[in-house]
């Protein structure tokens, strides 16, 4: 398993709090992330109110599918194809999961302890393996 049955519990006890405010998170999440770098926002075509959405039921799907790795490995290689259409990186990767702790921070304040923060850490390093490898660069 690549996360303990504990870690799944504490990435699914953050990602309910997301759920409770998920416009929040997401405004943490993408102001940190064009702060990182601006240059960013022109991956992001759509409404960042329908961009936010997607982002929020992706962590969901990740942090409920950690059982079932049958199906969220395949669901995270189609991910990883269709941001090579969007013009992503690999070096985009680690600024990712930079916003991604600060959407967290800021979010659940001190409820975002050093385990939580562990446990999303292997959460997104098991999600970036599998899409790493698929992002083509030109």
């Amino acid at each position: 398993m690549v996360l303990s049955e504990q870690q799944i519990q504490l990435v699914q006890a953050c990602y309910r709090q997301i759920e409770e405010h998920p416009q929040q998170f997401t405004d943490f999440f993408y102001n940190k992330l064009f702060e990182l770098d601006p240059n960013m926002q022109v991956l992001f075509r759509n409404d960042m109110a329908i961009q936010g959405r997607k982002l929020v039921s992706m962590l969901e799907i990740a942090a409920y599918g950690m059982s079932d790795l049958d199906m969220l490995v395949p669901m995270l290689r189609q991910l990883a194809e269709r941001h090579n259409d969007y013009g992503v990186k690999k070096a985009h990767f680690e600024m990712l999961s930079d916003a991604l702790h600060y959407a967290l921070e800021q979010h659940l304040g001190e409820a975002y302890s050093d385990e939580h923060r562990q446990a999303w850490q292997q959460l997104l390093d098991f999600i970036i393996s599998i899409m790493k490898p698929e992002i083509k660069e030109c």
